[in-house]
């Protein structure tokens, strides 16, 4: 709570909350702040909507009548992905991982994503994703690969508890990454060793400076 006076004399009282008086803090004198911004294009998938789900397809393989390639900022490989709408995970409260759209890195079969990012070599950075999988089908434990320019820099699995558990599992995670040139590619892959159509799931992509560094 803090008071004023208006220039009448009359004294005012206002009482904010702890998370609304954080909005109006002033940072001390002599201090910075600073704000990262997301380098990755649309890291959650949000483009383009989707309705259930679609499938995306390299590529090389746009020659087929239901070939899509056209994710926004990212390039499919392998054989192709899904890209899940916001309503097809249930319960997906409104803040859960996925909640915009997520892509399912097995579409027909095990696929992978990347993108190629503008990076300032010698520079460190800090990637974050969620990993999850589709329990709809195939084994339980879903396992996804994550490269960086090409090296394998992590392998989450993440058990869904298979078609009975009926909801999704997410496990936050993260890197710390360094860049080697003015560009870096980042990829996504399936890695599920049962190759089903059911594979590993990404959300939520970021990819922002190291304040650490």
């Amino acid at each position: 709570m803090f008071q004023y006076e208006q220039g009448t004399g009359t004294s005012v009282q206002v009482t904010f909350t702890a998370d609304q008086y954080q909005l109006f803090a002033v940072p001390p004198a002599g201090s910075t702040t600073t704000t990262t911004s997301n380098l990755i294009a649309d890291g959650d998938f949000s483009q383009p909507v989707v309705n259930g789900f679609e499938t995306f397809y390299p590529l090389a393989k746009t020659t087929l009548a239901s070939a899509v390639n056209s994710i926004n900022g990212w390039t499919v490989g392998s054989n192709s992905v899904d890209v899940m709408g916001h309503a097809y995970w249930k319960p997906l409260p409104p803040g859960s991982p996925g909640d915009s759209q997520s892509v399912d890195l097995s579409g027909g079969a095990p696929g992978s994503i990347s993108q190629t990012v503008s990076t300032t070599a010698g520079s460190s950075y800090l990637l974050k994703w969620y990993a999850s999988g589709n329990y709809g089908c195939g084994q339980s434990t879903k396992v996804m690969h994550v490269f960086w320019d090409r090296k394998l820099i992590a392998s989450p699995s993440v058990n869904t508890g298979g078609p009975a558990a009926g909801k999704m599992v997410w496990s936050a995670e993260s890197q710390v990454v360094a860049a080697n040139a003015a560009q870096s590619v980042l990829e996504f892959a399936d890695a599920t060793p049962d190759k089903s159509p059911c594979g590993a799931v990404v959300a939520d992509v970021s990819l922002t400076a190291d304040t650490n560094a």
